[in-house]
């Protein structure tokens, strides 16, 4: 592993491949804290507050939007339009209300980005 070595771009590709790499880690992280607020928010409100849901559903997109970002960085990685369409979809579920609805609709969505993969884009 070399996580620790400096990163160098050799063309204006590679920059720009560079730079998605490290912005896709910011929804990433983001996305992360806002799925745990959610759990947190929900332990303390009634089983069906919409807050959890939405906060829940919000983090569950922006992880999903910053792992594409992410795979994106890859020199010669198709367009993404899908991925990124698809990391939106457990947003409506948050209307349910419902941690366990959304949760379902974030496994379901997960599932979906991986068969929406071509067979070269899996890693």
């Amino acid at each position: 592993a070399r996580g620790h070595v400096e990163r160098h771009a050799h063309s204006a590709e590679a920059g720009r491949s560079l730079r998605r790499w490290a912005y896709g880690h910011v929804p990433l992280y983001a996305g992360y804290g806002a799925v745990a607020s959610g759990f947190v928010v929900a332990a303390g409100h009634a089983a069906h507050a919409a807050a959890p849901a939405w906060i829940f559903a919000g983090g569950l997109a922006l992880a999903m939007i910053g792992l594409t970002m992410i795979g994106q960085a890859r020199s010669g990685a198709p367009s993404a339009v899908r991925h990124y369409l698809l990391a939106l979809a457990p947003l409506p579920f948050a209307f349910s209300g419902s941690l366990l609805v959304v949760a379902i609709a974030g496994c379901a969505t997960a599932a979906l980005q991986v068969l929406a993969a071509r067979p070269g884009e899996r890693a």
